[in-house]
């Protein structure tokens, strides 16, 4: 009989604990899911007072989502690296960390959920204990909470392989967004030049036929042009 295992992930060392502890009791037909919170606290970084404040909360927010997404690529090649031949299932929530995790052991009919005790990592938010201690009192499910080491330690050179593969991704990332938002720009500038000549063309015309106008000789009732 299967089993659903739930490991909720940062970038801390907790984290690779509680991943290393899944990977060390699952079973080959059991399911790995991996989980990861991002970070809603963009949002309100900056006050929406113009539109250059809003178009930096947007970047904020999507950066913050392709950190996420990069997270979970890389515990999910870590489990494949480990033997794993069945998908791993990966999601990225938003909102309150707690209710996200409980709502997921619900929704997937989770086994064990895993989690850290403490993140220390960049998501500093994730592994808070009030967040740990929330989803042992809610989760309907199994949980269990790793303090301490377990497994071999990160390689180092393999996770600064990691780190450099990650950053080469959000650059062409960034790179790609600031291509498009050129690309944007230029149609937006193309589009008001063209509305600028269809104004000038039709001032222009407007003028010549007025002048027309101007240089056409009233006539007398007779027919005769007055001087």
């Amino acid at each position: 009989m299967s089993r659903n295992f739930l490991v909720a992930i940062d970038d801390s060392e907790n984290s690779e604990w509680a991943f290393n502890f899944a990977i060390s009791i699952m079973k080959k037909e059991d399911t790995l899911h991996l989980i990861t919170v991002r970070n809603e606290d963009v949002n309100t970084s900056f006050g929406l007072t113009s539109a250059y404040a809003y178009d930096l909360m947007v970047k904020a927010r999507e950066q913050e989502r392709h950190r996420c997404r990069a997270l979970l690529r890389r515990f999910a090649r870590k489990a494949h690296n480990y033997g794993m031949d069945h998908p791993v299932k990966l999601t990225m929530g938003a909102g309150h960390i707690g209710d996200i995790i409980c709502g997921y052991c619900k929704e997937e009919k989770v086994d064990f959920l895993i989690m850290g005790r403490r993140g220390m990592g960049t998501v500093k938010r994730l592994f808070l204990g009030s967040n740990s201690k929330y989803c042992i009192e809610e989760a309907d499910t199994n949980v269990i909470v790793i303090k301490h080491p377990y497994g071999p330690p990160e390689v180092h050179e393999s996770k600064l392989k990691e780190v450099i593969d990650a950053e080469e991704e959000e650059r062409k990332w960034r790179i790609e967004e600031y291509q498009k938002k050129l690309e944007k720009e230029a149609k937006e500038r193309e589009a008001e030049s063209k509305k600028d000549l269809e104004l000038v063309k039709k001032m222009e015309e407007e003028e010549r036929l007025r002048r027309e106008s101007d240089d056409v000789p009233t006539r007398s009732i007779s027919g005769r042009a007055n001087d």
